[in-house]
């Protein structure tokens, strides 16, 4: 890009279109985000309201609203963790000429500048970013732009927030204010001055203040790809227009419900210091003896001075850890009330009505991302709100994956071509060497809680056994994720169980109806113990094709039921020889 005069956007004066508007879609997520203090939204709300009143508002307000957005930022960080979320380099492609410590796999996920991978700077900088501003530009330039000719470039991203980018003609430029500062000297004094840049298809211009003037240096450095080195993080897009175009986060729909949140939450605050905490009142307390109940102390030749002794009140103030001291009526004077000290009774209607207006409206917040599991559950909502629309969710889970991939893998291709253009100058064979990024479609979003609600409704209703145990060994994945013997254990026994999902009750009256067999039933009561048999016997038994782990357990069901068949027990007795014939005594032969 030519060398512009930056000094047209320096002091303020020429804005893209949409500048405006994105700013305002950053602002709305960005004060709920990072908790700061709405003044906008409160001071709408209150505008009638004195200074001091204002500076109190904002000196105790607590970010109420911050927790919920946290929430979400985290959970969407699970995307990353999903099964099915891979980045896969080929490095069979790569041309001999690259050096084997210049691959694109050793550079992009093992050597990538100061996050050591391409997708850890994504996760950890650009992640939270694309969710709350969905008109960021993510730049990318090389570190060693003076590099010598037997080196490579090492690119890297610059983030520009929405208000950072003051103006943006697609595929023609690019002009965006850094945080990054100049340093210039005035006098015998250093400043800091602003520093700009401006980025074409051709190069990419530096520019940096070098005195008070707003006069700047140029650096150009010409990068030749033939494009903008940009990308846009995008969402969902709000307005069209010539050469631009507006977009509003994916996330943007909390908006409305949380800065109902933070303008009742201030509200809440106050309404809590003036009703909730208690306030004693008590029975004028005794006169004070340094200036006889007037408060103030007489000086020579001066105007009286307040007495030190009570704090000009004329008495002594009374002080809730001593005894209350009251001085004796005198002639004609009523006798004090009994008690003497009390509290006064506040109304606590009110605060209670907007803590829970405040949690609902956090609530709904999060309902609108089909994320109010995230949420205390209101007792307005109770029964209700454990109902999670897991199709509504992952649609909306998916949207953010498939930017994510995106945005890596624009990303990827801006510094593939960086490196390698000089060495592989057809484009065909440098998208050889780009990563493949699957977009994930399994998310680990939903809380335990809400799984095991869930399976115990499957039971209740009796849905089909095999739903059950579809249920079931999901909730399983989840709960022994990090222990990856139990969960391959837990997915034979759903596997290879003939009988999971059904009730014991349903089992024995099948088995005594003859529906269910012998060897069926000896696998469903041993299958923990014949699948431990058969890890022992089989090294990663779980690896093996669904048929042979079957035939393994069905011998060993066999062997089981060898080794436990009882002897055989004859059918018919031997008699018993009872009448024994006696000798004859007059037969001397039978003796």
């Amino acid at each position: 890009m030519p060398i512009i005069d930056i000094s047209q956007y320096h002091q303020g004066g020429k804005r893209h279109q949409f500048y405006a508007d994105s700013v305002k879609q950053f602002n709305d997520i960005k004060v709920h985000a990072m908790g700061e203090y709405p003044v906008h939204l409160i001071s709408e709300r209150r505008p009638g309201e004195s200074e001091t009143i204002k500076r109190y508002r904002e000196k105790i307000y607590v970010p109420k609203t911050q927790a919920a957005l946290s929430k979400v930022f985290n959970s969407l960080q699970k995307i990353r963790k999903s099964q099915d979320y891979v980045i896969r380099f080929d490095d069979t492609v790569v041309p001999p000429m690259i050096a084997s410590e210049e691959r694109p796999s050793k550079y992009l996920d093992d050597d990538f500048p100061k996050y050591g991978s391409l997708d850890n700077w994504f996760w950890s900088v650009a992640f939270n970013q694309y969710l709350m501003d969905a008109n960021a530009f993510v730049m990318i330039a090389p570190l060693n732009p003076m590099k010598m000719d037997n080196e490579y470039y090492q690119p890297y991203p610059m983030l520009f927030n929405s208000p950072q980018v003051l103006d943006y003609v697609e595929d023609q430029y690019g002009v965006f204010k850094s945080i990054e500062t100049s340093t210039y000297r005035s006098g015998n004094r250093t400043y800091q001055g602003a520093v700009y840049y401006s980025v074409d298809a051709l190069s990419i211009v530096k520019y940096e203040q070098v005195n008070a003037k707003g006069d700047f240096s140029a650096t150009e450095f010409l990068h030749g790809l033939g494009y903008l080195p940009l990308v846009r993080l995008n969402g969902m897009i709000l307005k069209d227009g010539f050469g631009d175009a507006l977009y509003t986060s994916r996330i943007h729909s909390v908006v409305p419900s949380l800065n109902e949140a933070a303008r009742e939450w201030s509200d809440l605050q106050a309404e809590v210091v003036q009703h909730i905490h208690s306030t004693m009142w008590a029975i004028h307390g005794k006169e004070c003896n340094s200036c006889r109940g007037t408060g103030s102390i007489p000086k020579a030749g001066q105007s009286p001075i307040q007495c030190d002794e009570c704090n000009g009140k004329g008495f002594y103030p009374f002080n809730p850890y001593e005894h209350i001291t009251i001085k004796p009526p005198t002639m004609g004077e009523a006798m004090p009330p009994t008690p003497p000290a009390g509290y006064l009774t506040k109304p606590i209607d009110i605060a209670k009505l907007q803590d829970q207006r405040v949690h609902d409206h956090i609530y709904h917040a999060l309902s609108s991302l089909n994320m109010e599991f995230l949420a205390a559950v209101p007792l307005s909502q109770s029964g209700v709100a454990k109902e999670v629309d897991r199709a509504e969710l992952n649609n909306f889970v998916y949207s953010i994956a498939e930017d994510c991939v995106r945005i890596i893998d624009e990303i990827s291709e801006i510094v593939i071509d960086y490196r390698y253009a000089g060495i592989i100058p057809d484009y065909e064979e440098r998208e050889k060497l780009r990563p493949m990024i699957s977009v994930p479609m399994k998310y680990d979003m939903i809380p335990e809680s809400f799984m095991v609600d869930e399976i115990s409704k499957l039971r209740t209703a009796r849905v089909n056994p095999m739903i059950i145990n579809a249920a079931e060994l999901e909730y399983a994945a989840k709960k022994f994720n990090t222990d990856k013997k139990i969960k391959h254990k837990l997915e034979d026994v759903y596997q290879l169980d003939p009988l999971a999902g059904l009730a014991a009750e349903e089992i024995l009256v099948a088995v005594s109806n003859g529906v269910i067999n012998k060897r069926t039933y000896i696998i469903h009561s041993n299958i923990s113990e014949f699948i431990d048999l058969a890890n022992q016997q089989y090294e990663d038994f779980y690896k093996l094709p669904y048929l042979q782990k079957r035939q393994i357990i069905n011998d060993l069901a066999a062997q089981w039921e060898a080794d436990n068949r009882p002897r055989t027990i004859p059918t018919t007795v031997p008699q018993m020889i009872t009448d024994v014939p006696r000798p004859d005594s007059s037969n001397p032969q039978s003796n």
